[in-house]
C-alpha cells in the first residue's frame, strides 16, 4: 500500500491518503497503453497493427504491468499496522514474511499470464530487493527459489519463437521498472489539486534503450484556462511521449487521519473517506 501524506510532504500530516498497489500497477498500465507518438516510438510495437510482429509479446506485457501487484489485494482488504507507530505500513515498510509472501502471489497471477509476464514480473521483484541490506539474509532463500522459477519461465518463453530474445526481454524488464516508476511518482510525490509546489521533485525516466528520455515537472495552474479538469493537477512533460494531445490522470484513494494511532485493520477501515489525486500531463510549452 502507498501511504501518503497530506498536505503532500508533510511532516506533521493531518491525513494520510492510502493508494492501493492494484490502482498505482492500473496507472502504471494506463501510462503503458498510452505510450508512442510520430516522435516518440510506441511501447514494442504498434499498438494499432493486430498484425505486428511483436503484438502479441506487447499484448502479454502489458497484462504483466496490469496485474504485476495483484498479490495484494488481500492485504488491502485488511492491512497490517505497524504497531510501533500505529500506523498502516507503507510498500517500503513490510515486513520480510508479509513481502514475500504478497510478491509470491503477483508473480504465480502473472505466470499464468504466459511465461514473459511471470518472467518479467517476478525479475521486477528480484531487481527490487537484490541490493545486500539489513534484511537480505531474510530474502536469500527467496531469491534463490525466484531465480530458478525466472530461469525456467525465460526459457520456455525464448524457446517458443525466433522473435524472443534475451534482449527483448530485458526491454520489457526496463519498461516495467520505467512505468512502475512513473506511477509511483504520481502515486506518492506529485502534487494534486490545491497541493503546495514547493519541493515538488520532477521526475526523469528513460534515457537509454529502449526508453527515450522524458521529463515529468509539477507545473502551477494556468488561470482561465476552461479545458483544465477542476480539481487537477498540472503536469509538464516533454517531450511528449503520448498519443493523446493530453492526457488526464486519476488514482483512487482512502483518506484516514494521521493524527491518531490505528490498532487494527477494521478501525481503519471503518473511519476512512473515498478520495481521488488527479493529474492534468501536457506538452510543456517551448520558449
Amino acid at each position: 500500500m502507498i501511504r501518503r501524506a497530506a498536505p503532500r510532504g508533510a511532516k506533521s500530516p493531518a491525513q494520510w491518503l492510502l493508494i492501493s498497489q492494484q490502482e498505482h500497477a492500473r496507472l502504471s498500465h494506463e501510462l503503458a497503453a498510452a505510450w508512442g507518438n510520430e516522435r516518440v516510438a510506441p511501447l514494442l510495437c504498434s499498438a494499432t497493427d493486430p498484425a505486428a510482429p511483436l503484438a502479441g509479446v506487447r499484448a502479454e506485457f502489458l497484462r504483466a504491468v496490469l496485474h504485476h501487484d495483484d498479490g495484494w489485494a488481500d492485504w488491502w482488504a485488511s492491512p497490517g499496522i505497524d504497531p510501533e507507530h500505529g500506523r498502516p505500513y507503507s510498500f517500503t515498510e513490510m515486513p520480510p514474511d508479509d513481502a514475500q509472501r504478497i510478491w509470491s502471489a503477483s508473480i504465480d497471477i502473472c505466470r499464468a499470464i504466459g511465461p514473459l509476464a511471470g518472467w518479467v514480473v517476478a525479475s521486477h521483484f528480484s531487481r527490487l530487493q537484490s541490493k545486500v541490506d539489513e534484511d537480505y539474509e531474510q530474502w536469500r532463500p527467496w531469491l534463490a527459489r525466484v531465480d530458478a522459477l525466472r530461469a525456467d519461465w525465460l526459457r520456455e518463453w525464448l524457446d517458443a519463437s525466433t522473435q524472443h530474445t534475451p534482449i527483448l526481454a530485458e526491454n520489457c524488464l526496463e519498461w516495467l521498472q520505467a512505468l512502475d516508476w512513473m506511477s509511483l511518482w504520481f502515486c506518492c510525490l506529485c502534487p494534486s489539486r490545491d497541493e503546495p509546489m514547493e519541493q515538488a521533485e520532477p521526475l526523469i525516466v528513460g534515457g537509454v534503450a529502449p526508453l527515450v528520455g522524458v521529463h515529468f515537472t509539477p507545473a502551477r495552474e494556468t488561470t482561465g484556462e476552461p479545458s483544465k479538469p477542476i480539481g487537477s493537477g498540472w503536469v509538464d512533460v516533454d517531450p511528449w511521449p503520448f498519443k493523446a494531445a493530453e492526457l488526464v490522470l486519476t488514482a483512487e484513494a482512502v483518506s484516514v487521519s494521521a493524527e491518531r494511532r490505528w490498532n487494527s485493520a477494521s478501525d481503519l477501515r471503518k473511519q476512512q473517506s473515498p478520495c481521488r489525486l488527479a493529474w492534468r500531463l501536457a506538452p510543456r510549452v517551448q520558449g
